[in-house]
């Protein structure tokens, strides 16, 4: 876990695991630190040995911090379907879900 300041907090969220997906996935915390986000990637479990534990990581929803401004979604997977429901219907929040590489 990180710490969540006053900075508004974005999910960058990936349940696809593919070690190709790493540098998409911190390229997109960066973008987000570099324009004021605060981000959190909430990311396949398998894909922590490939993350610097120095960032904001979760990988499972009960570690979601309690404000949320929007959630990004990268690569297709049908847990993204369950999650974006979760986060759009009951938590209220905004859902980016981005088609990078829709078939692979």
């Amino acid at each position: 876990m990180g710490n969540y300041g006053k900075k508004k907090n974005v999910l960058i969220v990936s349940f696809k695991f593919h070690p190709g997906h790493i540098s998409h996935l911190l390229a997109s915390y960066k973008q987000m630190e570099d324009i004021g986000y605060n981000p959190i990637l909430w990311v396949h479990k398998h894909s922590l040995s490939f993350i610097d534990r120095g960032l904001n990581i979760i990988t499972n929803r009960k570690y979601l911090p309690k404000t949320v401004d929007f959630a990004f979604f990268l690569f297709p997977n049908y847990r993204n379907i369950l999650e974006i429901l979760y986060l759009k219907i009951l938590k209220k929040r905004h859902v980016i879900y981005f088609f990078h590489e829709p078939f692979t």
